[in-house]
C-alpha cells in the first residue's frame, strides 16, 4: 500500500515526529547553555558567563540576544581581568599579573572569532608593556642572586622565564652569554664532585648559546675533553650463552654470529664514558675461569671484570628462541612418480608399472622467529647487580617448501620444484632470517646494556 496522506499516514508522521524533535531538541540545548551562561553573568562571574555565551554563538550564530549579552560580560570580565593583574603587579608579582593580562587577550580574541567586537581596555597596552618589563627585570635579578649562590640550576631557570617578557634582540643575546656563564658554573661544580657525565652535559648546551668564536666555547671543549678522561669506565663485555631451553632452538651459527657482530659493531665503539675491555683477554680469562660456555653468576661474572681491571661487567644468555610458521598456504602438485632402476625391476618382476602418477605438497608461509637475552650489569667491586634487563627482537620473510610421503628425488621435477626440496637451500633462506633478526638483536642488546651502564656513570 502506498501512502498519499499525512494524515493516517504511520510512517510520515513518524518522520515528521523525528525531525521536529531533533530541531527543537537541538533548539533547547543551545537554550539551556545560553540560561547558563545568564546564571554565570548573575552571580558575577562574568569571564565563565563570556565563555558560555560564546558556546552559544559558535553553535548558533544569531540567537537572540546572544551577542549583546557577551558584549556586555566580556566587558565586564576584561575589567576584572585588568584589576587582577594590577593587584597581582602591586603585590610584585609580575609574572601572574601578566597572566591575568594574557587571559584578557584571550577573552578579547575569543569574541572577535564569533565577530562580537569588545575593545581592549583603553590602559591594556600601555600597562602590559610596563608589567613585562618588570617581570623581565625582576626574574634577572632572581636569576643574579641564584648565580651568586652557585644555585645554577635556580639561575637558569630564571633566566629562561625572563626570556618570555623579551623581545629586544640586544637583551636577548645578554640573556644568552649570561645562560652560558651559568652553564660553565654549572659544569665546573659537576666536575668537582665527580660526576663527570653530568659536566660534559652542562657544558654541550653552552654550545646552544653563544657563537663558537666565543671564548667560553673553548673552556667548555677543554672542560669536556678532561671529564670524559677522568670519567671514563672500563667495561668487560662477555660473551652471550644460552639457557639450554634456548640452546635446543637455536642453529650451531647463531649464537657465534652474534656474538661476532657485538664485537664488531658495538664493543669495538663504545659512547663516550665506556671503555670496552679488550675481548680477546676478556675470552681469555672465561677459558682459564672455566666459564666459556656457561651462563654465569654475578660472581664469576665479578671475577672476570677483576682479572681485565675492569669496573663493570655485562653478562647476559639468550634465554628463548622461537621459529614460528604462519599464513600456510598448501597446494597438490599432481607430478609422474619414477621409481629407480632397482625398483623398476623389482616392479617389473612383480608385474608393476615403469611410473605412476601421484602429488607433492607445495607450501608457502611466513616464517616469524624472535630471540630474547637476558642480561645484567654487575659492579665488580661490590659484586651487586646494579641493571638488569631483557632485549627482544623478532624478524620475518616468505618461504617456501615441498613435502612429499617418500624419496621425493623419484619425483620427475623441473629444477625449481626440485630447489622446494633441497635442505641446502632451505636452510639458507632460513638463515637470512635469522640473520635480520641477529642485527636486530645486537642493536636491542647493545642499547639497552650502554644504557644499564651509563645510568652508573655520574
Amino acid at each position: 500500500m502506498v501512502c498519499r496522506r499525512t494524515v493516517g499516514c504511520p510512517a510520515r508522521w513518524l518522520l515528521a515526529l523525528s525531525l521536529l524533535a531533533l530541531f527543537l531538541g537541538g533548539c533547547v540545548s543551545t537554550q539551556e547553555r545560553f540560561e547558563r551562561a545568564q546564571n554565570f553573568e548573575s552571580e558575577g562571574r562574568y569571564a565563565e558567563a563570556a565563555r558560555a555565551y560564546i558556546e552559544v554563538l559558535e553553535d548558533e550564530s544569531d540567537f537572540p540576544n546572544a551577542r549583546d549579552s557577551l558584549a556586555g560580560a566580556a566587558q565586564r570580565a576584561m575589567e576584572d581581568g585588568m584589576n587582577d593583574a594590577r593587584s597581582a603587579a602591586d603585590a610584585d608579582r609580575y609574572e601572574r599579573a601578566v597572566d591575568h593580562l594574557d587571559e584578557v587577550r584571550d577573552l578579547h580574541e575569543a569574541c572577535q572569532s564569533v565577530d562580537v567586537r569588545v575593545p581592549l581596555p583603553e590602559s591594556y597596552t600601555v600597562f602590559r608593556t610596563d608589567t613585562e618589563r618588570r617581570a623581565a627585570d625582576a626574574l634577572i635579578e632572581e636569576a643574579q642572586e641564584a648565580t651568586d649562590a652557585q644555585n645554577w640550576e635556580a639561575a637558569f631557570n630564571a633566566y629562561e622565564r625572563a626570556r618570555r617578557y623579551i623581545d629586544d634582540t640586544g637583551r636577548l643575546q645578554a640573556i644568552d652569554e649570561q645562560q652560558a656563564d651559568v652553564l660553565f658554573g654549572w659544569a665546573d661544580t659537576e666536575m668537582q664532585r665527580g660526576t663527570y657525565r653530568g659536566a660534559y652535559q652542562r657544558a654541550a648546551r653552552i654550545f646552544d648559546f653563544v657563537p663558537a668564536s666565543h671564548p667560553l666555547v673553548a673552556e667548555a671543549e677543554a672542560l669536556q675533553t678532561e671529564a670524559i678522561e677522568r670519567g671514563t669506565q672500563r667495561v668487560a663485555f662477555l660473551p652471550l650463552w644460552r639457557t639450554e631451553t634456548a640452546g635446543r632452538a637455536l642453529s650451531e651459527v647463531f649464537l657465534p654470529d652474534l656474538n661476532d657482530v657485538l664485537n664488531a659493531r658495538y664493543w669495538s665503539s663504545p659512547p663516550r664514558f665506556i671503555a670496552a675491555a679488550d675481548p680477546i683477554e676478556v675470552q681469555r680469562t672465561m677459558r682459564r675461569n672455566g666459564t666459556s660456555r656457561a651462563v654465569l653468576s654475578r660472581r664469576e661474572a665479578a671475577a672476570v671484570g677483576r682479572s681485565v681491571d675492569a669496573a663493570f661487567v655485562v653478562t647476559g644468555e639468550v634465554t628463548e628462541f622461537t621459529a614460528t610458521e604462519t599464513d600456510v598456504d598448501e597446494e597438490h602438485v599432481r607430478v609422474a612418480y619414477v621409481p629407480s632402476r632397482r625398483s623398476r625391476t623389482s616392479g617389473r618382476q612383480n608385474g608393476g608399472n615403469a611410473s605412476t602418477d601421484t602429488s607433492y605438497v607445495h607450501r608457502t608461509y611466513d616464517l616469524d622467529v624472535e630471540a630474547v637475552v637476558d642480561y645484567r650489569v654487575v659492579d665488580v667491586q661490590t659484586r651487586r647487580v646494579v641493571d638488569r634487563g631483557r632485549a627482544r627482537a623478532e624478524a620475518e620473510g616468505e618461504m617456501e617448501d615441498g613435502r612429499f610421503a617418500g624419496d621425493w628425488r623419484n619425483l620427475d621435477l623441473s629444477g625449481s620444484e626440485r630447489d622446494l626440496f633441497d635442505p641446502i637451500l632451505l636452510e639458507r633462506r632460513q638463515r637470512d632470517i635469522e640473520t635480520r633478526l641477529l642485527d636486530r638483536l645486537a642493536d636491542e642488546y647493545a642499547n639497552a646494556a650502554y644504557d644499564g651502564v651509563l645510568a652508573e656513570i655520574e
